[in-house]
């Protein structure tokens, strides 16, 4: 029967029943039904059609107190306290909860409530709330992130948590105390004594720890990580020598230590990271299964017993110098078995040399030049290391930062066949199949190094040369101002004269030009600029920001050439890799037509660089209803424009109009500007 039938509705035996269109009657008589049908909790296996019709629900106190207790233990810290309001068996199960999670996001500040004190305050009276109703058994993790707030903690307020949480059982401990607090807090090695058999991972940020002889044995401990923690070296020693499973030690700006040795006991150690230890002089290592080694800081002596499992390094000097002369000449004595090998250095006084030892297993070669003085680096002395790694299948450079005063006197009057290229004929590689240039600029040192990957390297399959800043963690590109624009877009030139003839055909080269790269990243910004010297033309850039998410997502380029015309050229959407997988909506009849008026107008100076146009937030909002008539059915030549014969403007040079949309009038005052304003620069 049709659900707005008006003929009584009547059930099987012919009589009318009550009319049950209506929502509330239809749930009532559910819920009735459900109540007086439900059966019993089906039981495993029970896969019967009975039992698939009549479960309707799912009793937990049916459920043995361990299950639910495992149950609980995997609900966050929250919800799980929120679910002990509800129910007397969680309730039981939160007073053993396993997992305590004290964070910003189990605080759940309101940043608009209360003065700062309170609302510095409020999580002391969580936790201690939380702590107070916990029985203090069955802890396996804390983690107590207290670092932001300092003024109502207090040392005896940091003893009560940790007394009361750290039991024997316990398997993780995690806790960043309060940054601020002077002295540091200074935890108590007979605190985690107590838990020394259990205890798999120790995480301390910003206390003193002062561990001794009779600490006690952690057998357990797996993982260790320090920073700004206040021990010696010695204290150190102490506490590895009573560790046997120790796997992953980390240790960062630890600025007591002197030296650090790495015993042989510790058969299991694989990963070693050493950060920024600021007083540190030497590094002993004789742990024999070590397969990676993290290091950042100055060159220092470092001692290796068996490095034969040594596979990844990396050495990190980036405010530091001397770091590749240093793994060019005292690597090898360290670890000859690498296969992945990072260096970073922020100064190098000396040119890498060419040394006879080798590197046979090294795969992967990564080197990065942290800063501005790098211009007058001999890059070409990097093939020091092709030399050296035979095996090697990746070479990946970031050339460090530009220096806008600095020009290589060698590239100003060469072209790519007068141009000097020094080279090196006993250099052969069968193995590099990847290169990739980051930051590349006008230096004739990295154009030697270029040719001599290309003539050498028989097996190359791709070239990456990028003169822009490359991609973000977030795989966006990183943004440029609009002098680094200006002197990469000189970099990009410089590679397509003197190396992009000398390619062979079966190597895939790619110049990335950041011109593009950068004008998606401006679109995200609010802002479009782009510089192109000694060219002349105009440059049109729109794109919009405060207005949907899609027409946010556009942006066009409109390029005039030659100087007297100005003619539209739609950039190619996405313009980078890191926008590939994102679409781009074309731009509207209403964008093409404004533009275009725009577009046609008449251009005597040549000396023009730049025209952008950006649409952002002055020139009034949109009114999507609206539309200008006077652009509907007209061209650029068939549009009346008002004009002002006497009007003449000298001194203008530059003109900006925020917001610009479809409008006969702006199009008309942009017409006057163009036309009278005879020293303008950019528009």
């Amino acid at each position: 029967m049709p659900p707005f039938s008006s003929e009584p509705m009547t059930n099987n035996e012919g009589e009318p029943v009550e009319d049950a269109s209506c929502r509330s009657v239809r749930r009532r008589r559910y819920r009735e039904q459900t109540s007086t049908n439900s059966a019993p909790l089906r039981q495993q296996g029970d896969i019967s059609e009975g039992a698939q019709n009549t479960m309707t629900g799912f009793d937990f106190d049916r459920l043995p107190q361990d299950i639910l207790c495992h149950i609980h233990s995997l609900i966050p810290l929250r919800d799980a306290a929120c679910l002990a309001c509800l129910s007397r068996r969680f309730l039981r199960s939160w007073r053993c909860f396993p997992n305590l999670t004290f964070n910003q996001e189990t605080f759940s500040l309101n940043v608009y409530e209360g003065t700062s004190y309170e609302k510095e305050k409020k999580p002391v009276d969580i936790i201690d709330s939380i702590l107070q109703n916990h029985s203090g058994t069955g802890v396996k993790t804390l983690k107590l992130d207290v670092s932001n707030y300092f003024k109502p903690i207090t040392v005896d307020h940091i003893n009560n948590w940790l007394n009361a949480a750290v039991k024997p059982g316990i398997i993780e401990i995690a806790v960043k105390f309060p940054v601020h607090n002077r002295p540091m807090f200074n935890l108590s090695c007979s605190l985690l004594s107590c838990a020394g058999s259990s205890l798999q991972s120790i995480s301390l940020f910003f206390c003193a720890f002062h561990p001794t002889l009779r600490t006690g044995c952690f057998k357990s401990l797996r993982s260790v990580y320090f920073k700004f923690v206040h021990i010696t070296s010695e204290e150190l020693g102490c506490l590895l020598s009573s560790t046997v499973s120790l796997e992953k030690l980390e240790i960062s700006n630890c600025d007591q230590l002197t030296s650090l040795n790495i015993p042989s006991h510790l058969q299991h150690l694989t990963v070693l990271n050493v950060l920024f230890c600021t007083n540190l002089k030497m590094i002993e290592i004789y742990a024999p299964k070590l397969t990676s080694f993290d290091f950042r800081g100055r060159p220092m002596k470092i001692l290796t017993s068996d490095s034969s499992h040594l596979r990844y390094m990396t050495l990190h000097g980036t405010f530091f110098s001397g770091m590749i002369q240093y793994a060019r000449t005292e690597l090898h004595s360290i670890a000859s078995n690498l296969q992945t090998l990072t260096l970073a250095s922020s100064k190098e006084e000396f040119i890498t040399p060419m040394l006879p030892v080798k590197f046979l297993h090294l795969r992967n070669l990564n080197v990065y030049f942290d800063g501005i003085r790098f211009q007058s680096y001999d890059y070409f002395s990097l093939a020091s290391f092709l030399e050296a790694c035979p095996a090697l299948e990746t070479f990946y450079i970031w050339a460090g930062e530009y220096d806008l005063a600095w020009k290589d006197p060698a590239l100003q009057d060469s072209n790519a066949d007068s141009l000097q290229i020094r080279r090196i004929p006993e250099i052969h590689h069968a193995n590099l199949k990847k290169v990739s240039i980051n930051r590349f600029f006008p230096s004739k040192s990295l154009i030697e190094l270029t040719y001599l990957i290309i003539e050498n390297a028989s097996s190359l399959q791709c070239l990456k040369l990028d003169a822009g800043y490359g991609f973000d963690t977030s795989g966006m590109c990183k943004r440029m101002n609009k002098l680094d624009v200006l002197h990469a877009l000189s970099a990009v030139e410089v590679a397509k004269k003197y190396i992009e003839g000398k390619v062979p055909s079966s190597v895939k080269l790619n110049i990335l030009e950041p011109c593009e790269r950068y004008c998606c990243k401006c679109a995200d910004h609010g802002r479009f600029m782009s510089l192109y010297s000694n060219k002349q033309f105009v440059y049109i850039g729109t794109f919009f920001r405060n207005c949907t998410a899609e027409r946010r997502k556009n942006l066009f380029e409109f390029v005039a050439v030659p100087p007297t015309t100005i003619s539209i050229r739609r950039a190619a959407v996405p313009a980078c890799e890191c926008e590939r997988s994102s679409g781009r909506r074309r731009p509207s009849a209403a964008d093409r037509a404004s533009m275009s008026h725009v577009t046609s107008a008449p251009v005597d100076d040549g000396n023009r660089t730049v025209l952008p146009l950006a649409d952002v937030s002055t020139a009034g909002e949109y009114d999507d209803v609206w539309q200008d008539p006077a652009l509907e059915d007209s061209n650029a030549d068939s549009l009346h424009i008002r004009r002002i014969p006497e009007f003449s403007h000298a001194n203008l040079r530059r003109v900006s109009i925020n917001r610009f949309f479809p409008s006969k009038s702006l199009i008309e005052l942009t017409y006057l500007i163009i036309e009278n304003a005879s020293y303008w620069i950019h528009y």
